[in-house]
């Protein structure tokens, strides 16, 4: 279960005093999962944001929830969430040829093993040649599935 759907309330990971919370009035304003505690602002701007929609809380119960949620569920990868430095989009309408661009925005590089090839077999320039003989030898789709 990702971060943005993982419960609050009644949650054995989330607890304040060893024992599971549930605040009434903080689930009837719709605060339900972690991403409705919007911890992508800070304490102060989150609590305002809160407020100003009706709850009747103090800042220091406010406080004091966010704190409590473990930084492992805080951590946690959302899958609706997917972005390069130079670009994000829309995964519900991104086509595969976007998911490969961004998957595979790296450049080949040797494995670490070459280094102890070089060194043992002296054999420095035919090292790029050696990775691409599978390649040359077989079936493009059998080098898709070995790699």
């Amino acid at each position: 279960m990702s971060r943005v759907e993982k419960i609050i309330w009644n949650n054995r990971e989330i607890k304040i005093n060893n024992k599971p919370i549930l605040y009434a009035n903080y689930h009837s304003l719709g605060i339900i999962c972690l991403r409705d505690l919007l911890f992508e602002c800070d304490n102060v701007a989150s609590y305002e944001c809160f407020k100003h929609k009706g709850l009747h809380t103090n800042f220091p119960t406010w406080t004091a929830l966010r704190t409590y949620v473990p930084r492992v569920l805080m951590d946690m990868f959302d899958p609706t969430v997917l972005q390069d430095a130079q670009k994000s989009f829309d995964i519900n309408s991104a086509k595969s040829k976007q998911f490969y661009a961004l998957l595979s925005f790296k450049n080949a590089e040797l494995p670490n093993m070459s280094n102890k090839l070089i060194t043992d077999f002296d054999v420095e320039d035919t090292v790029d040649k050696m990775y691409l003989l599978p390649l040359n030898v077989a079936s493009v789709t059998y080098v898709w599935s070995f790699q």
